[in-house]
């Protein structure tokens, strides 16, 4: 859904779709997110929106229009974290304080033993390489942490898979890496944002999944699925150059 978001408001933002049909697919989203329980995708949405009103000028009537659309999604919101939390009462504890405070820096995504998506990294750093400092710069190598339907396991992997730490990228690539490898995993989605776009018409839609990836590696585990693939395609876009014909240019420049 983030890539779905992230291309129609590059696509509203370039006059492609009209107002009505990008307001209908973020509702949408918001609706799907709140049935399915996906917490994090409100926060996402506050990113992908937030960087668009942050980047372009607008002019009084593209600002009112924004102003409308907030408003209304924020109603949406509200209608949707209703339904949520009608569906799944425990959602009101995650949302509270407290909640928020867990899940930042608890026990992990189920509470057995398993690693915090945030504090994962340093919990890793002193139980699993004992504060070594080789093993913390580098990890323990790529594969000697994974598991293989035709290799089997590794010992690591026997050792630690309860953590699981392979449900985010970040505590994963830090296994194998370690910091070394982690920041320059994290540094290829800095170089991509900041470096020129060949098509300015997805230059937006490039840059907010850059900051979106940079969510995605701490939050889950996309980018070790298939639904990694797609974010890349996503990613590529501003990079693709639009070649145009010079027959096309004159008809173009004629009209």
């Amino acid at each position: 859904m983030l890539v779905v978001l992230t291309y129609m408001i590059s696509a509203w933002r370039n006059k492609q779709i009209a107002s009505l049909w990008f307001f209908i697919a973020v509702c949408v989203c918001l609706l799907i997110a709140a049935l399915i329980e996906l917490k994090a995708f409100f926060f996402e949405v506050l990113v992908i929106y937030g960087w668009y009103l942050i980047c372009y000028k607008k002019s009084k009537k593209e600002l009112l229009l924004n102003i409308i659309l907030i408003a209304l999604a924020v109603l949406v919101s509200v209608i949707g974290l209703s339904i949520m939390y009608r569906e799944y009462p425990n959602f009101k504890g995650y949302m509270s304080i407290d909640g928020i405070k867990d899940q930042l820096f608890g026990n992990g995504y189920t509470g057995q033993g398993d690693l915090n998506r945030f504090t994962g990294i340093f919990t890793i750093e002193s139980k699993f390489f004992n504060h070594d400092f080789i093993k913390t710069m580098f990890g323990v190598g790529l594969g000697n942490a994974s598991e293989s339907s035709i290799l089997g396991t590794t010992l690591f992997y026997d050792t630690y898979a309860n953590s699981n730490y392979k449900w985010f990228v970040a505590t994963y690539m830090f296994t194998q890496t370690g910091v070394f490898g982690l920041i320059l995993y994290l540094s290829t989605f800095l170089f991509l944002f900041f470096k020129k776009k060949e098509n300015d018409k997805y230059r937006m839609n490039t840059q907010i999944m850059c900051l979106l990836a940079l969510l995605l590696v701490f939050y889950n585990d996309t980018f070790l699925t298939d639904a990694g693939y797609l974010v890349y395609f996503a990613l590529a876009g501003g990079f693709v150059k639009s070649k145009v014909s010079e027959e096309n240019k004159m008809i173009i420049q004629h009209n």
